[in-house]
């Protein structure tokens, strides 16, 4: 007990000789925290430097949530579109990519900073801990798996957490049926799927996702319940294609009396608002069929 006081003691007396060892000693204890290797790049460091310094002159954790969600999302409009970010390391990591955004990563982006700007902590650190939070089971990353791939089990687990709730179970109108099995029947896609091990274990997670129960809002009603979906409520977008559950992922703002999202666009290569009404979009595209929507707890 003696000597761990006088270990702790030195490491306090350290920490005050020397302000930027005991920074990078507060990195290195939140990277061990997190079971990951957290690399931040410049221009993502600028991005988080620069998005404190904004949220703290204009009192962004004075505003209301949706508030918060849109002026977030609406900052990185612009900003490219680039798939595959978070496959780009042979083992799991917490990638960090505030530049260039696909549909979910966006949306995560989006939803963790708000987080930061709820708790009215602005640390590097505490980006790091909420965006692993909402990416990872439990919010533990313990390899590929432990990464929710499908929107359906990002949705339920994070509601678990306590963190959003789905609220189109309030409003939906048609049963949403959940059954994917797209990773474990087209694993040439997935190079972590290659050994049977790994495969058997994405069916059984897939099975658990299949057995969800839950209330969509229909493409026919969509228009009708407009008013209940809140600016900055996340939208999933239901698909109709074979083993998966959601094509597209979004944050809701009204727009001109309608209801848009604010999307990381592959088509338009950038992240948008949408041209047209969500309803309209949706009707667009022959194999979407429907929404869910979840809001970030207040």
């Amino acid at each position: 007990m003696r000597q761990l006081f006088l270990i702790l003691l030195l490491s306090a007396f350290a920490a005050c000789a020397n302000p930027q060892q005991s920074k990078k000693k507060s990195i290195n204890k939140i990277k061990k925290t997190l079971n990951t290797k957290i690399k931040l790049s410049p221009v993502d460091s600028t991005e988080l430097a620069n998005f404190k310094k904004t949220a703290e002159k204009t009192y962004l954790s004075k505003k209301s949530i949706p508030e918060i969600q849109i002026i977030i999302a609406n900052r990185f409009l612009g900003k490219p579109y680039v798939g595959g970010t978070l496959d780009i390391n042979d083992t799991e990591q917490l990638v960090i990519n505030l530049h260039e955004f696909d549909c979910v990563t966006f949306s995560e982006t989006v939803s963790a900073l708000t987080l930061c700007v709820k708790s009215g902590e602005y640390t590097n650190e505490k980006y790091f801990k909420n965006l692993q939070t909402l990416r990872y089971r439990n919010g533990k990353i313990n390899g590929y798996l432990s990464r929710l791939h499908y929107f359906t089990e990002w949705l339920l687990n994070n509601q678990a957490k306590g963190l959003i709730r789905i609220v189109s179970n309030n409003f939906g109108d048609k049963d949403f049926d959940s059954e994917v099995n797209f990773m474990s029947q087209h694993p040439k896609y997935y190079k972590q799927l290659s050994d049977s091990a790994t495969l058997a274990r994405i069916k059984n997670i897939e099975k658990q996702i299949s057995s969800a129960r839950l209330k969509m809002v229909s493409e026919e009603n969509l228009k009708n319940v407009e008013d209940s979906i809140k600016d900055g409520d996340l939208i999933a977008i239901v698909t109709t294609k074979k083993g998966m559950d959601i094509a597209h992922v979004g944050i809701a703002e009204h727009y001109n009396g309608r209801l848009h999202f604010i999307h990381a666009s592959s088509a338009k290569k950038k992240v948008v608002l949408s041209d047209k009404p969500l309803s309209d979009y949706i009707k667009s595209i022959k194999t979407d069929s429907g929404v869910l929507v979840a809001r970030i707890n207040p």
